[in-house]
């Protein structure tokens, strides 16, 4: 169990790309108490609390959450880009780790131009 407390107090504020679900809870607890005033903020606790209502089970519960931690974590990019500042590179990979992990929009492959 302290391992558990010293992953989620580690993982909280960057992410990590293998993050628990208790890492994960914390993660974004953290990102939507109730004194965050930001738009981001509330935007991800109101659609947290929604889709955790509308839920069915814990599963679409876990899934609902996976999805509002990558939007959570490209909220966090986009503003540390928007001011100029450096990224973490681990909130990075958390992010990019939780995006695969969602299914694709399309089945189309995206092919990179150099």
């Amino acid at each position: 169990a302290d391992r558990d407390i010293l992953s989620a107090v580690r993982n909280h504020t960057v992410g990590s790309p293998d993050m628990s679900l208790f890492d994960e809870i914390i993660f974004v607890a953290d990102y939507v108490e109730a004194g965050r005033a930001y738009g981001d903020c509330i935007r991800a606790r109101e659609a947290l609390f929604s889709a955790l209502e509308a839920s069915r089970d814990s599963e679409e519960c876990v899934m609902h959450l996976h999805r509002i931690t990558r939007e959570i974590l490209d909220y966090t990019i986009t503003y540390v880009i928007n001011r100029q500042r450096f990224l973490h590179p681990r909130t990075v990979e958390t992010r990019n780790a939780f995006l695969s992990r969602e299914p694709m929009p399309y089945q189309e492959e995206i092919k990179w131009k150099i």
